[in-house]
């Protein structure tokens, strides 16, 4: 039994044509999707112009959140500055306002005064406490005098405190001055002359002190008067 095997071979038109008709497989559908895209662009044209415009209101987003903040009131209102020498009387005043809608009693304290030396002295209060009506006020008296505790050209301070619902304070602040006397310098010798013109028509000077001797002024006999032309 004989096998027999057998080849064929393509002629050189049939290749030519199975190379062509592979390579037109992708270029088939390369064009295919090509022509579906303008189709796909064509009737979404077609639908949003046939169709009611709708548009979409999205919450405005604002990051970060402004969050609406306050501050708290300062415990020290204010200050009240004195600059004095010991033995000095100071004077200042403070106006306290109820801004709440109910009456309510307030109490006004101070602290000694704190610095070199610790004097522990403090100022007088007056008055010392208030029931204020609402919106009503009322002006407290501070009052010191500087006592020689105190030290000459130095720095102190204290508080007088306001006490209502809650705690406030007045800062006190305190420099010392160092004590100046006043100071003035005369010199005297003996008693100046002047010279000036008796008349302009007598052509000579004369001569005069410029002040009495003292012992004259007290009635001292045997004093010479002063000259005086006339």
């Amino acid at each position: 039994m004989k096998h027999v095997t057998t080849k064929s071979e393509c002629s050189p038109e049939l290749s030519d044509c199975l190379v062509r008709l592979i390579e037109f497989g992708p270029k088939l559908v390369l064009l295919s999707v090509e022509n579906n895209l303008k189709a796909v662009k064509e009737v979404s044209n077609l639908v949003s112009h046939s169709l009611p415009k709708w548009e979409l209101c999205l919450p405005k987003i604002c990051l970060p959140c402004d969050i609406p903040e306050t501050e708290c009131p300062p415990h020290c209102v204010c200050d009240i500055e004195w600059r004095a020498c010991r033995g000095q009387q100071l004077k200042a005043t403070i106006q306290v306002r109820n801004t709440a809608r109910v009456a309510r009693p307030f109490t006004f304290t101070a602290t000694p005064f704190q610095g070199p030396g610790n004097p522990n002295v403090a100022v007088d209060v007056a008055p010392p406490s208030a029931v204020l009506q609402p919106n009503q006020t009322v002006v407290v008296t501070v009052t010191f005098t500087v006592t020689l505790e105190f030290q000459a050209d130095q720095f102190y301070y204290g508080e007088v405190l306001i006490t209502g619902a809650y705690e406030q304070c007045v800062r006190l602040l305190l420099h010392i001055r160092p004590e100046v006397t006043p100071h003035c310098v005369v010199e005297q010798g003996e008693i100046p002359t002047r010279i000036r013109a008796h008349r302009w028509y007598h052509h000579f000077q004369c001569e005069e002190p410029c002040e009495e001797p003292a012992a004259s002024k007290l009635g001292t006999v045997g004093t010479v008067p002063p000259y005086n032309f006339l």
